[in-house]
């Protein structure tokens, strides 16, 4: 491999972190893919001991018919939207999403086809906000069995509970929709605790490859253990981008959502 290859290809592995987080930042629906009409939350500074808050999350979600659309954004402590992304299904069958990085300006979006005779695939399109649809970058990659994105999730987590419990790993691949590939990771049981004194269990999302595992910090999810087991914290790569030292970062933080106590 050239010189100039192998720095483009660690750009490559670099951005799989840059393009997953965001994808995955506040996840929290947990009854089926619908969950709440309405769900807030808080995003924190990670390891910050003042609790310093620097976005307001907010999940709505509209169902007509078999079609059940969410609409997921970061405001700014000024309320200024900072960062939207919007996601379609049919039935439990994700058709399409959309995140837009309003502080970053770009948009980018996916659509799935199944079309098993011909096979199924995602279309990708990225590029500025505001950009002519003619002049967005275009790719597409084979839409592959146990691919998710972000309101997917708990309901995955629901569904391979017993397993997860029982010390098993359970794989899937992610949606990347900057990088235009689903790649592979994995769920596994990290630890059961107390929060709020309610048993919760802790779970690690983590890469299955050990050369994206170098570039990609693992995400961990708090779930009750009981009841209707919902995501009660996410600690990770988020959404929204920092800005420090003039430059735009990717965030590392703590999400905490706003469930009414039972």
């Amino acid at each position: 491999m050239r010189n100039e290859e192998r720095m483009k290809f660690f750009q490559m592995l670099a951005a799989v972190g840059v393009g997953l987080m965001p994808v995955l930042g506040g996840a929290a629906t947990t009854n089926g893919l619908g969950g709440p009409a309405l769900l807030t939350g808080t995003v924190y500074e990670s390891g910050s001991t003042n609790r310093k808050v620097l976005f307001q999350f907010r999940r709505t979600a509209v169902t007509e018919g078999d079609r059940l659309r969410v609409v997921r954004e970061f405001l700014l402590p000024d309320g200024k939207l900072a960062a939207r992304e919007r996601t379609e299904f049919a039935g439990t069958n994700l058709l399409a999403f959309e995140m837009e990085e309003f502080q970053i300006k770009t948009r980018t979006s996916a659509r799935l086809e199944r079309k098993p005779e011909f096979g199924s695939k995602i279309f990708f399109e990225n590029g500025d906000l505001g950009k002519p649809a003619a002049q967005m970058k275009r790719s597409e990659t084979p839409l592959r069995p146990n691919t998710l994105v972000n309101d997917m999730v708990s309901p995955f987590l629901q569904l391979h509970w017993e397993e997860l419990m029982q010390g098993r790993e359970v794989k899937f691949r992610y949606l990347v929709a900057e990088r235009g590939e689903a790649f592979g990771f994995r769920f596994t049981k990290e630890a059961e605790s107390v929060q709020a004194g309610r048993p919760v269990v802790i779970f690690k999302m983590a890469a299955t490859s050990r050369i994206i595992g170098a570039f990609v910090k693992p995400l961990l999810f708090t779930v009750e253990r009981d009841g209707e087991r919902r995501v009660l914290q996410y600690e990770g790569r988020t959404m929204p981008k920092i800005k420090s030292w003039g430059f735009w970062h990717d965030l590392d933080a703590v999400t905490v959502f706003d469930w009414e106590q039972k």
